[in-house]
């Protein structure tokens, strides 16, 4: 959940969001279905890498999809390398296969955030590289499931939001989630009406989100987060399905991120932010659906979500433009964000 805290007043738009990045969902490390293949490494996986790290150090001004193609290529050679390293320091202890290994694919790592930066991107260009390079990306079964839980999901803006004013609105959310923790969720329909509901109060909170400056709501964050655990304990206990529990996750957050980024823009749009602790607050919430959408959200969204994604990113850079001029001199270059944001995605990798 993405709610204003006290954000610092000073230091650079980069410190900011390497800081935010830590919320980051940790995506899977298996291939992707783009580009997959890679060097054998069987007889010699440190001199394969290594060959490997010399052929990309050839390439350069890639465009994203492209990029997108050999950083598939790279995770099959990553996976392949250590896979075979592994078994080597297993039965040597004195063997330095590993470390060799990790030392190449840092330098790996270097070399693909200088192409994310090689030639100009947009913020598109960001959700475009999480879903060509998302371990489930072209996977059919995730899609027929993702097919079947939209109409509950097209069927949430038919519950209106709350009538609550701004002084009410948080006890509302504070109700709702300790209520929610005290019944638990048991059961795919005990999710969907826990779902339904807090999406009524976080439509009802985004009315109120420029007011609601500087309240401290730790505790609601707390909650939510223990909510959703109980979401995934359920599924450990086989009362739903982890494959349910994932995507319905997954798309509630993809709706949430989208909702708060549509919201800030507006705010922005309409010069609402005005103090420099409201414009880092909605830097970092600007920033969340290209920090916090991991592999599993960027393979779920709708054509819809994907056509609202990109309008958001269209007004982006002009957002943080706007908050610039609230930060004056404390805002780097909007047009750095784009590279910036595949760098931060290309380290977690």
């Amino acid at each position: 959940m993405v709610f204003i805290k006290s954000y610092s007043k000073s230091g650079s738009l980069l410190t900011v969001m390497i800081a935010v990045s830590v919320v980051m969902f940790l995506s899977a490390g298996c291939t992707g279905k783009i580009g997959s293949g890679h060097p054998e490494m069987a007889d010699d996986p440190v001199g394969a890498y290594g060959n490997y790290l010399s052929d990309v150090r050839k390439l350069d001004n890639l465009p994203t999809k492209e990029l997108a193609v050999h950083i598939n290529r790279w995770r099959a050679a990553r996976d392949s390398a250590f896979s075979h390293a592994i078994r080597d320091t297993s039965g040597n202890p004195h063997s330095d296969l590993y470390g060799r290994c990790e030392r190449i694919h840092d330098s790996l790592r270097t070399e693909f955030i200088r192409l994310a930066r090689s030639v100009s991107r947009t913020c598109q260009d960001v959700f475009v590289l999480k879903e060509l390079t998302s371990p489930y990306y072209g996977d059919k079964d995730m899609k027929v499931a993702a097919d079947n839980a939209r109409p509950f999901f097209s069927s949430l803006d038919s519950t209106p939001p709350l009538d609550s004013d701004r002084n009410n609105i948080l006890s509302a959310y504070r109700r709702l989630l300790a209520r929610t923790l005290q019944d638990g969720i048991h059961d795919l329909a005990g999710l969907k009406s826990f779902i339904r509901n807090e999406d009524a109060v976080f439509r009802t909170f985004l009315t109120h989100l420029n007011g609601l400056a500087g309240e401290d709501m730790s505790d609601i964050s707390k909650d939510t987060e223990q909510c959703c655990s109980r979401v995934f304990i359920a599924a450990e206990n086989e009362e739903i399905s982890y494959r349910d529990a994932m995507i319905y996750m997954a798309m509630r957050t993809n709706r949430r991120l989208i909702q708060n980024a549509a919201v800030c823009l507006r705010d922005i749009r309409e010069n609402r932010i005005k103090s420099k602790s409201q414009a880092w607050g909605y830097a970092c919430m600007m920033l969340q659906p290209y920090i916090s959408m991991d592999g599993i959200c960027a393979v779920l969204l709708s054509d819809a979500e994907k056509e609202e994604l990109r309008r958001i990113a269209e007004q982006t850079p002009a957002a943080f433009a706007r908050l610039g001029d609230v930060l004056q001199s404390d805002m780097e270059n909007p047009d750095e964000l784009p590279a910036t944001l595949m760098e931060i995605y290309i380290q977690r990798l």
